[in-house]
């Protein structure tokens, strides 16, 4: 079904409470499924815990950016 895809980040920012992050970026993913194409821009925001020495995701939010005028 998906035919194509193809994704960059950018506009990383970490920041670090002891064992607690809190990780925000930009990705822009585009590519084509059953013949429709999408490109898609939106902020994400995610927040993870140190458990046994490893960072863990525990939530993560997608923010999706409206279409800049042509």
């Amino acid at each position: 079904v998906l035919k194509r895809y193809e994704y960059e980040t950018q506009s990383w920012k970490m920041e670090i409470f002891g064992d607690c992050a809190l990780v925000t970026f930009m990705i822009r993913y585009r590519g084509t499924i059953r013949d429709l194409d999408f490109d898609v821009r939106s902020r994400v925001t995610a927040f993870l815990v140190k458990h046994e020495g490893e960072w863990k995701i525990v939530h993560e939010h997608w923010s999706r950016l409206p279409k800049p005028m042509p």
